[in-house]
C-alpha cells in the first residue's frame, strides 16, 4: 500500500505519502468530516469559497483558494510547504481493514512542488472525479481543522471548518451513523473513539450552531 500511495494518484497531485495514521488515533473519521460545513456554524469557524465552472482560470483560482484555506487552517505553511515537510497534513484515502473491507481513513502527506490539487489531483481519482471536479476531505495534523473540496451544480466548492468536534449537529450525525446497521465496524469504532476523546471539547448544544451558515 505504501508504494502505491508514493507513486500513484496522490503523487500526481504533488502530495508525498508519509504513512497511514494508526487506526486507533481518535481523529474525526473521514466519513464524518465529509459532512463538515453541512450544518450551521458559529461566526469565525467556517470559511467557504465558490468558483464557477465557467471561470477561465478555474483550476488556478481553485488551487490558490485551496492553499489559502489550508494555510488558514494550519494544514500548510502560508509561504510554501514547510508545514507539510515538518509534519504534513492528512487526506482521506481508501484502505483495507483487518476484515478485508475497503474503508476510509487518513494518510499523512507532504506538499511538494509542483502541486496541482484541483486539476491533476482530481483527475487522478484520488482527490476527485475528473479535472477540476474535486471530491476530497483533508485534516490538519492535530485533527482540529477540516478542508473539504466538492462540486456544486455550477461551481467548485472549497470549505474550511475549524474545530468540527465542537459542532453539536455534526457530532449528532456521527453518533447516528455509528448506530446504523450498515456502518462497518472500523468506521463505527472510529466515530465512537472520536466522540469519546473530544467530549470535553464539545460546545454546549444549547449555545452552539445557532449562528452562521454551512
Amino acid at each position: 500500500m505504501a508504494e502505491h500511495w508514493r507513486t500513484g494518484p496522490l503523487a500526481e497531485a504533488g502530495l508525498r505519502f508519509l504513512g497511514m495514521v494508526a487506526p486507533d488515533v481518535p481523529l474525526i473519521p473521514p466519513t464524518t468530516a465529509a459532512f463538515a460545513g453541512h450544518f450551521p456554524l458559529p461566526e469565525g469557524r467556517f470559511d467557504a469559497v465558490s468558483v464557477e465552472f465557467d471561470d477561465p482560470h478555474l483550476r488556478d483560482r481553485c488551487n490558490a483558494e485551496w492553499h489559502r484555506l489550508c494555510s488558514d487552517g494550519g494544514l500548510v505553511a502560508a509561504g510554501g510547504s514547510a508545514a507539510a515537510r515538518d509534519g504534513g497534513f492528512l487526506v482521506a484515502v481508501l484502505r483495507t481493514d483487518d476484515d478485508g473491507r475497503r474503508v476510509w481513513w487518513w494518510a499523512r502527506v507532504g506538499l511538494d512542488e509542483p502541486w496541482d490539487i484541483i486539476g491533476a489531483g482530481a483527475a487522478s481519482g484520488a482527490l476527485g472525479a475528473g479535472w477540476c471536479h474535486p471530491g476530497f476531505v483533508m485534516l490538519s495534523a492535530d485533527g482540529r481543522n477540516v478542508v473539504r473540496g466538492d462540486e456544486g451544480q455550477s461551481s467548485v466548492e472549497i470549505v474550511l471548518v475549524r474545530d468540527p468536534q465542537r459542532v453539536p449537529r455534526l457530532r449528532e450525525h456521527g453518533a447516528r451513523t455509528a448506530g446504523q446497521a450498515y456502518t462497518d465496524p472500523f468506521t463505527r469504532a472510529a466515530i465512537e473513539r472520536w466522540l469519546a476523546a473530544t467530549a470535553d471539547d464539545a460546545d454546549d448544544a444549547d449555545g452552539a450552531g445557532d449562528t452562521g451558515s454551512g
